[in-house]
């Protein structure tokens, strides 16, 4: 079977955290949907990282992707 990898983005818009989940392999839309704090948390907890960067022009403060 085939596992999924999903994105998950902490950024700051007008000071305020904006979190978003994204599955790569069928979503379309580049930041994917919103998530809560608390759900973004988890992710990261449960999770571990393939990938973690930070991207400072897109306003992301922590991106990490993971496969499920």
């Amino acid at each position: 079977m085939k596992r999924e990898t999903i994105t998950i983005t902490k950024r700051i818009l007008k000071d305020k955290e904006v979190f978003n989940k994204h599955f790569d392999d069928y979503e379309k839309g580049y930041w994917g949907m919103r998530i809560s704090k608390r759900e973004y948390g988890e992710s990261k907890a449960n999770n571990p990282a393939k990938y973690t960067d930070e991207l400072k022009c897109l306003n992301i403060v922590e991106r990490i992707t993971y496969e499920n």
